[in-house]
């Protein structure tokens, strides 16, 4: 497992490393602008065409949402989300074969 606490770190895992493998990848915009998580999409999906992509936000107006689902996202829980509902979320897309 790789946790990463930035998106200048997992620039550094993601180039650094190669293009291993992610079953996985959490984005929040803690951190990172709402506008900045709708261009890191993209990037990621590139990176790791396989990997299930969850966005957590307290950002959610509609149109956002719906723009990180086109451009590839398999999940989207509002911030503050409850413990249980973000569990169910990844058990749900990690027992799915992968896309």
């Amino acid at each position: 497992m790789t946790v990463v606490e930035s998106f200048a770190g997992f620039s550094d895992v993601a180039y650094g490393r190669g293009h291993g493998t992610m079953d996985l990848v959490i984005l929040t915009n803690t951190s990172i602008p709402p506008s900045r998580v709708q261009s890191i999409v993209p990037d990621i999906r590139a990176l790791y065409p396989r990997a299930r992509l969850v966005v957590l936000s307290g950002y959610c107006p509609e149109d956002f949402v719906a723009d990180l689902v086109q451009k590839g996202i398999h999940g989207f829980l509002t911030l503050p989300y409850e413990q249980d509902a973000l569990l169910a979320e990844l058990a749900g897309l990690l027992s799915t074969p992968t896309p």
